[in-house]
């Protein structure tokens, strides 16, 4: 194998995996985006230029997700005064509507569960159970173990200084 094969194999440009017009349309949208983009943060005012994004502009229609409901709301009421700043821009001249949309920007994560206590939930049964079991291991680490997870379920539970 020579070293050019080697490379041409390697990582390489997106651009170059795709069909040369498929990737002037993805750039060509990709530059509108940014304009768009740079257009919004430019003639909105704070905070609504970072609680609300535009995401689509076409026929004259601005599609924009805010982060919450109440951001839709507030974008809603100021409605008039958006368009008419976005209209300043060569890319909106055309700009006629708002279509907005509530959409957080991304979930948070999922709260991770506490780390389960080191407590014993065993029944009286099945403590009872392990302990007979351990009297027939012959590994003394896996019996004194056992024994140990036995005589965990007959100690009472720590009383909760609060209850």
């Amino acid at each position: 194998m020579s070293l050019g094969s080697a490379k041409a194999w390697g990582p390489r440009p997106l651009s170059a995996c795709l069909p040369e017009h498929l990737a002037a349309a993805i750039s060509a949208r990709v530059d509108e985006f940014s304009r768009l983009r740079q257009a919004w943060r430019a003639h909105v005012p704070e905070p609504l230029a970072s609680h609300a994004r535009p995401v689509r502009y076409a026929a004259g229609l601005l599609f924009v997700h805010a982060d919450t409901p109440a951001w839709a709301s507030r974008l809603r009421h100021e409605r008039a005064a958006v368009i008419a700043a976005l209209r300043r821009t060569n890319e909106l001249r055309a700009l006629a509507d708002l279509r907005v949309r509530a959409v957080p920007r991304e979930a948070p994560p999922a709260p991770t569960p506490p780390p389960r206590s080191a407590s014993t939930r065993l029944s009286a049964r099945a403590a009872r159970i392990i302990g007979e079991a351990s009297r027939g291991i012959a590994d003394p680490r896996l019996r004194a173990a056992l024994e140990r997870l036995a005589a965990a379920r007959e100690a009472p539970p720590p009383e909760k200084p609060w209850a």
